[in-house]
Formats: C-alpha cells, sequence, structure tokens
C-alpha cells in the first residue's frame, strides 16, 4: 500500500486537503459512533480511501471545465485501483471495504461493484459520509466551498444513498467543525 501511496505524492500536493478533511471528519464520527476496536481501522480506511486516484492522471482530476462522460469513466476507476493496490495487503476486511466501496449507495445505483443495503459495510458508510461532506464544503477548482449547513441540508437530500442514521449522528460534528 505504502508505494501506492507515495505515487500519490504530486496527487497529494494539490489535493492533500480533502484526504486530511475526510481523514478529519471521519476521525470526529469515530470518535462519537464507532466501537473502541473500529477506531484505529476505520481511521486508515479513511487515509486510503482514494489511493487508487494515483493511477489517475493528474490533467483530469485537475480539470476546471465539467468532466464528460469519458472522464467520468476514468474518474470512476478509482475504487478498482484501490483494491487492486490493497488486494495482497494484510489489510483488515472491514479496511478494505472502506477503502473500496464508499461510492458505493443504498440503492445500489453506486460504484465500483453495485453494492446495496446491507451488502455495504459500516465502515464505507462512514468514509461515504465524510467523502461526500469533505467534497461539499472543500473549494475546488471548478466549484466554490458550501457552507457547513448548506452541505449538511444537501446529504438529507440523499436518502436511499446514504445511511441517514449515521448522517443525524454526523450533524452535530458536521455543524460544529470550525473552518
Amino acid at each position: 500500500i505504502f508505494p501506492e501511496m507515495t505515487k500519490m505524492k504530486g496527487v497529494e500536493q494539490r489535493k492533500d486537503y480533502h484526504h486530511k478533511d475526510v481523514f478529519k471528519h471521519t476521525l470526529m464520527v469515530v470518535d462519537n459512533i464507532a466501537k473502541a476496536t473500529e477506531k484505529r481501522e476505520l481511521r486508515f480506511a479513511a487515509l486510503v480511501h482514494d489511493i487508487g486516484k494515483a493511477f489517475i492522471p493528474l490533467t483530469l482530476l485537475d480539470k476546471t471545465d465539467p468532466l464528460n462522460d469519458d472522464d467520468w469513466i476514468v474518474i470512476r476507476s478509482h475504487p478498482a485501483y484501490t483494491r487492486q493496490a490493497m488486494e495482497d495487503s494484510d489489510c483488515d476486511i472491514d479496511i478494505l471495504h472502506g477503502a473500496i466501496h464508499h461510492h458505493e449507495k443504498l440503492d445500489g445505483t453506486g460504484y465500483p461493484d453495485g453494492q446495496k443495503g446491507e451488502e455495504i459495510s459500516d465502515f464505507a458508510r462512514m468514509v461515504a459520509i465524510a467523502d461526500i461532506y469533505s467534497s461539499l464544503v472543500e473549494k475546488r477548482a471548478y466549484k466554490p466551498a458550501m457552507e457547513p449547513e448548506q452541505a449538511y441540508e444537501l446529504m438529507l437530500s440523499m436518502e436511499g444513498h446514504l445511511d441517514m442514521d449515521l448522517l443525524r449522528a454526523f450533524k452535530p460534528i458536521a455543524l460544529e467543525t470550525p473552518e
């Protein structure tokens, strides 16, 4: 895993804030709702959740224009690259699920495997919430940052995609996070 993380250095020079924010938001959720035995593993899943982006061209990751269909196919391949990078590791299965499946949706419309409902691990559900929230409140080349309240409200409209019980547990954390 760590050689792939080294490859991400170029990505991280530009995108470091996203990994740090997802990690930070996951830590806040973990400290409030996860069992003590799960905390270390969940933290690691958050840390490596986008490791597959090391294999995505920077020109695509830094693109300021809207992504076209072909771009989205490449971007959506990053969980498969994450799986490839981590499959021979000795990581706990929960870490793998959190890192690989954080783009799955409860209704089965997510990726990479189209998992739905109970097929999606709690780790993947928690990393998904932190990942989406971080993406919404971060300024990107193609969009301004959202206010935390606006981001949380938008996430409430994602019923059927996100675990609403976990999202409600995340609310006080999201709305009390200093900028």
